[in-house]
């Protein structure tokens, strides 16, 4: 006889992937990096099916931060069976960044990469 284990409820509450990229294709992330060079609009990906989130639209919000600094706070949209945001290339500035998916005081995903300046 099979025995099956089922995942528990915080298991299933557990961000399967997220990314910082240069764009959503198709709903999925694409120019996925760590390190991007300034003044480039990015985006934040969260897989957080809602059927197993079980959460209302516009309750998750996506916080950017340039080092210790808070740059923006924006409700993410719910796509199918993820959570995007982006911030624009004029908020991009140099330095290492983060950006936290959370829900009320609730972390549920983040993601650090790093801005470099311009080459010449």
């Amino acid at each position: 006889m099979e025995q099956f284990q089922h995942a528990t409820k915080d298991e299933k509450k557990t961000p399967i992937f997220s990314a910082v990229c240069r764009n959503i294709v198709g709903g999925a992330p694409f120019g996925v990096d760590s390190i991007f060079p300034v003044h480039t609009r990015l985006h934040f990906y969260s897989e957080l099916p809602k059927l197993s989130w079980d959460i209302p639209q516009n309750t998750i919000r996506h916080v950017w931060y340039n080092g210790a600094d808070t740059v923006q706070i924006v409700y993410c949209t719910m796509l199918e069976d993820a959570c995007e945001s982006s911030i624009a290339p004029k908020n991009l500035g140099p330095g290492e960044w983060s950006v936290d998916a959370v829900n009320g005081r609730k972390l549920l995903s983040s993601r650090q990469f790093k801005v470099e300046p311009a080459r010449e």
